[in-house]
């Protein structure tokens, strides 16, 4: 995926990157826009992996990663709850980083292999990820 000028992101070199790539907009996002992600996440969440996804849901290009890559046989499982633990594993990330917890040197260096690290967890067993349930 490659990040666009306006913040969007567009199919890359294969799934892990793309999705790789939009965890890394969705970070660049929040930093430069401190107060609308405020606006945004503050407060309690709700996120309802059940629910229909239109087109235009802010969590549409997450999904269609996430669907690439379990089509190519690069992720192993359920899309809705591969990108509920991808989101909140960044959010969580992000939210550290912006209420200051976090340093952003600290950050950059966790921030891959952290994200990486929850995308293994959902590779098939035959790339040796963990047995699925």
């Amino acid at each position: 995926m490659e990040v666009r000028g306006d913040g969007r992101v567009g199919q890359g070199a294969g799934p892990l990157a793309d999705l790789r790539a939009l965890a890394a907009a969705y970070r660049g996002w929040a930093v430069a826009h401190r107060h609308l992600y405020a606006v945004l996440f503050g407060g309690a969440q709700r996120f309802d992996p059940s629910g229909e996804v239109g087109s235009g849901d802010p969590v549409r290009p997450l999904l269609a990663g996430i669907d690439r890559a379990v089509e190519g046989s690069v992720l192993a499982g359920e899309p809705t709850l591969i990108a509920l633990s991808l989101w909140v594993t960044l959010h969580g990330l992000v939210s550290l980083e912006l209420a200051g917890a976090l340093d952003s040197a600290t950050l950059d260096r966790a921030f891959g292999s952290t994200i990486d690290a929850t995308l293994r967890g959902w590779a098939p067993a035959s790339a040796g990820g963990p047995p699925l349930a």
